[in-house]
């Protein structure tokens, strides 16, 4: 497993070779010496390898928050004698390399522009157009796609303006017709019910 990381104590980010096999273990392993140290919040960039250690496949970028660092941290120096001691620690490291869609909070920034965070890092931005009908452009950071956020950013935007949104008329990635796909067979009652969810703020 290798890796570059990047913490607010290391600007630049640093090579990272570990000799474990899985992210979760590496995620765990980089975890540990942070809470130790309290660097902070960190960047990892996870590289999948060759068998002769060149790396290959750049994966997603995680971002390990702060807010998930204090959960980690917790459930670390936890007694071992509490029976959910290991199941704690399993979830709270999981957790980091798959953040749970209830740490999302949206936030309206401007007229017709909304950022979504998990934690305090950015992992998302929606804005519209002029007369608030259309999207004209959303961005998630890849580490944070395919978990809600976009959804979550959909919800808020049409809550604020107080109707729903129309694809853009003239241009749609595939990622955003596949997007536009799946809210229109989704459930309404299903997607009200979040506009409503509590980790969704003004």
């Amino acid at each position: 497993m290798f890796a570059f990381i990047q913490t607010p104590y290391n600007k630049k980010p640093t090579w990272y070779p570990k000799d474990l096999d899985t992210v979760e273990s590496f995620v765990y392993h980089i975890a540990v010496d942070n809470i130790r140290h309290g660097r902070g919040p960190i960047k990892v960039w996870i590289f999948e390898e060759f068998v002769n250690k060149v790396p290959r496949n750049l994966a997603p970028t995680l971002i390990i928050t702060d807010e998930h660092l204090r959960a980690f941290k917790n459930a670390y120096y936890a007694s071992e004698s509490d029976p959910n001691f290991h199941s704690n620690l399993k979830a709270a490291t999981t957790a980091m390399i798959n953040p749970s869609k209830a740490n999302i909070v949206v936030k309206k920034v401007a007229f017709g522009m909304y950022y979504a965070y998990i934690g305090d890092v950015n992992v998302g931005v929606l804005s519209l157009d002029d007369n608030l009908h259309h999207v004209t452009s959303v961005t998630v950071q890849p580490g944070y796609r395919r978990k809600g956020v976009a959804t979550a950013l959909y919800n808020f935007a049409e809550q604020d303006i107080g109707h729903k949104l129309a694809p853009s008329p003239t241009y749609q990635s595939e990622d955003a017709k596949a997007f536009w796909k799946s809210r229109k067979t989704e459930n309404p009652s299903k997607r009200s019910s979040r506009k409503r969810s509590p980790h969704i703020e003004g």
